[in-house]
């Protein structure tokens, strides 16, 4: 029988989905090895067990297939154990040197279960993505892999979920979580990297072939008449002609047009929807308004919730439909021209349209003027 080499080995692997609470992959407090850590702890893990020996050979052996490894990253992990530990996620059992035992009960959840049903939102990655990122030579990112994993893990988090995002794709399958159009700000406040250092991550992961980053390179013209530039379009660069596709649409639907002076979003649309936003907290703390206006505010908060369904940075800001259920001309007839008081609200099969869910404002930055890739020193910080 013939020997297969490493590299054979290697072709025949099979990726692995891993499920990650976006609690946790974001959570700031959390070092960015207890990050690595926990993504390794969440590949391990199964339903029916809670006691898991393991090792940290093992734990490096998972990200990179080999077990040449030195001391100081054998306390990575070390320290990335201890720093879950430290956050009540996982629990010691006994360990000696090296080697440990822990029970991983308290960040198991189940992932066949909507987000609604467990009240937790999560982000799927598979173990090649997270392994190609940690066999990086180091001549190619002599940085920190575990705050790049990191960021990585937490840019997929980004990915629109739910039917509207939902892509028929070539081989007769349905998948969402495929295109994000997160601005680098707001990636940068979920990670926990400075905008610069991802700008640099960025260039890493397309060089790498996990990212494909559509960029407009064009402006859009807010309703105040400033100029910003259009947030990216991300996707995993298998997908890299549909992130394309959606990109272009991205820039023909909110692109400025400067020949004409025109916005491709509807600036008066955006200015009412800010003004109900603002009543609807008012109304929350108990400013009267009349009957009209409640129902102006109810519309709102339905399009809003509808508009960002799926999106998980949005899981936590999504409005308190079941308030409304106190005003009895809440109705389901409120988005006709004359209300006749029917069933009661909130439904779940109300369909009035398909809302623009890219007409809110985002929080985005001059994209242009970043810094290269040489710009930037990056320094090992794991």
């Amino acid at each position: 029988m013939t020997k297969r080499s490493k590299e054979e080995y290697e072709e025949y692997r099979l990726p692995q989905k891993i499920f990650l609470l976006n609690s946790v992959i974001r959570d700031k407090t959390i070092s960015d090895n207890g990050i690595l850590v926990y993504c390794y702890l969440k590949a391990i893990q199964r339903a029916d067990v809670n006691y898991y020996p393991m090792s940290v050979e093992l734990m490096d052996y998972f990200f990179r297939h080999t077990f040449d490894m030195e001391t100081r990253d054998k306390k990575k992990y070390v320290d990335g154990l201890n720093d879950l530990e430290a956050h009540n996620l996982i629990r010691k059992i006994t360990g000696k040197k090296f080697n440990f035992e822990y029970d991983l009960q308290k960040i198991y959840f189940d992932p066949t279960k909507s987000n609604k049903e467990n009240e937790q939102f999560f982000t799927v990655v598979y173990s090649d993505e997270l392994c190609s990122i940690m066999q990086i030579e180091d001549d190619n990112f002599s940085g920190s892999k575990a705050k790049l994993v990191r960021y990585f893990v937490n840019v997929v988090s980004t990915f629109m979920k739910g039917k509207r995002w939902t892509f028929d794709l070539l081989n007769d399958t349905k998948k969402d979580g495929i295109v994000g159009f997160s601005s680098i700000q707001n990636l940068s406040d979920i990670s926990n990297i400075n905008k610069d250092t991802i700008v640099t991550y960025n260039k890493i992961l397309e060089k790498e072939k996990l990212l494909y980053i559509y960029r407009a390179n064009e402006l859009i013209l807010r309703s105040d008449r400033t100029l910003d530039g259009i947030t990216n379009t991300y996707g995993r660069y298998k997908y890299k002609k549909l992130i394309a596709s959606k990109g272009e649409q991205h820039k023909s639907e909110y692109g400025y047009d400067k020949e004409k002076d025109s916005v491709k979003f509807k600036t008066k649309k955006t200015a009412e929807r800010k003004s109900l936003g603002a009543k609807y907290y008012y109304l929350l703390e108990g400013q009267d308004y009349d009957e009209q206006t409640i129902i102006e505010i109810y519309r709102y908060a339905v399009e809003y919730n509808k508009r960002h369904e799926g999106d998980s940075f949005y899981e936590n800001k999504l409005k308190d439909l079941e308030f409304f259920k106190q005003f009895p001309f809440i109705t389901e007839d409120c988005f006709k021209e004359n209300p006749k008081p029917k069933r009661k609200f909130p439904i779940d099969d109300d369909n009035w349209g398909v809302p623009n869910s890219m007409e809110t404002d985002f929080s985005v930055e001059e994209i242009f003027d970043m810094p290269t890739l040489n710009d930037v020193e990056i320094i090992d910080t794991g």
